[in-house]
């Protein structure tokens, strides 16, 4: 079981790998302003994704090599942080496509403000925003059941049976 949770885990980080990595809008420059084609990507969009993601391999790696109590907690600790990414990612989106763009044009032609709209001939958002949501919850939801299915550390066996039979053993002996 703990096996499938993990993998579970490792496919939904990887998931959220290939669809930050998508071009989440794209634009098209008039032929003035070079005529390119520029592509942002999930990662210009929110630069916290690389973070997380580095923080989420770390943590599959730490869930190999320690007890199951680790892994609860440390998937319960990210559980909570990919939930705030989610709803900020869910909420901020739109906002953040946009200053993503106009830096990415900023920094290509050198135009900041209202004239950067003359320097678009067309622009176009995609679904990988969409993707990507869908993997941070399918992310959250691994999360929290690493978190909560994650065998506990077995309890130490105590019999009192044992102690009474040892003692016994060895008043025999005298």
């Amino acid at each position: 079981m703990m096996r499938s949770l993990r993998l579970g885990w490792l496919a939904s980080v990887i998931a959220m790998m290939v669809t930050a990595g998508s071009s989440w809008y794209d634009l098209l420059l008039v032929p003035d302003a070079g005529s390119q084609q520029v592509a942002i990507s999930g990662y210009q969009v929110f630069p916290i994704i690389s973070a997380l993601l580095l923080l989420q391999g770390a943590a599959i790696l730490v869930s190999l090599l320690t007890p199951p109590t680790v892994t609860r907690w440390v998937a319960a600790g990210l559980a909570v942080l990919q939930a705030w990414h989610l709803i900020a990612t869910f909420f901020g989106a739109t906002a953040s496509i946009e200053t993503a763009a106009a830096s990415k044009l900023s920094e290509l032609t050198g135009v900041t403000g209202q004239a950067q709209q003359q320097l678009v001939e067309a622009a176009s958002s995609t679904d990988a925003p969409i993707f990507y949501l869908i993997a941070l919850g399918v992310n959250v939801v691994a999360l929290l059941l690493n978190s909560l299915l994650s065998p506990p550390k077995p309890p130490s066996r105590s019999n009192p049976e044992q102690s009474d039979d040892s003692s016994s053993l060895w008043e025999s002996q005298s």
